[in-house]
């Protein structure tokens, strides 16, 4: 697997340096409870827990398969950040995919977001993910 220092330098991932605007972002896209999204006010949330090797092949289904069903962004960059590191990236969602594991090994809640905040996904401390509409995204009916 390619180092993310590799794909910094080589263009496919773009830090920023302060992830508080998406935090703030999901505040204001998202019912909140406990400092967190509260998933259960959410129409067409999704959840799921990801024991086992194959929790790669269980995130891409799980996030493409949500975005597919509800006419959402597949396209263009998103970007993850985690509530234990001050930083976010820039990135394509094929490349979040990529190096979740890497990712997910930073014990903390981490979200993924489009750049228009109509959705966001949520892997918590857990192990458990969360994908919803935020208050931006028009209702679709699926």
């Amino acid at each position: 697997m390619v180092e993310l220092g590799e794909r910094i330098k080589g263009g496919e991932i773009r830090v920023i340096d302060d992830n508080a605007v998406f935090f703030s972002e999901i505040r204001e896209g998202f019912p909140q409870g406990f400092n967190r999204i509260d998933w259960s006010k959410i129409p067409h949330n999704f959840d799921s827990i990801l024991p086992g090797n194959d929790f790669k092949e269980k995130l891409i289904y799980f996030v493409s398969d949500f975005l597919k069903k509800n006419n959402l962004t597949r396209n263009g960059p998103v970007i993850y950040f985690g509530d234990a590191i001050d930083i976010a990236f820039e990135i394509s969602l094929t490349c979040f995919y990529s190096i979740s594991d890497r990712l997910f090994a930073v014990p903390q809640h981490s979200y993924v977001i489009d750049k228009d905040v109509s959705w966001c996904f949520n892997h918590t401390f857990e192990d458990e993910m969360y994908i919803g509409r935020s208050k931006k995204s028009p209702f679709i009916k699926i």
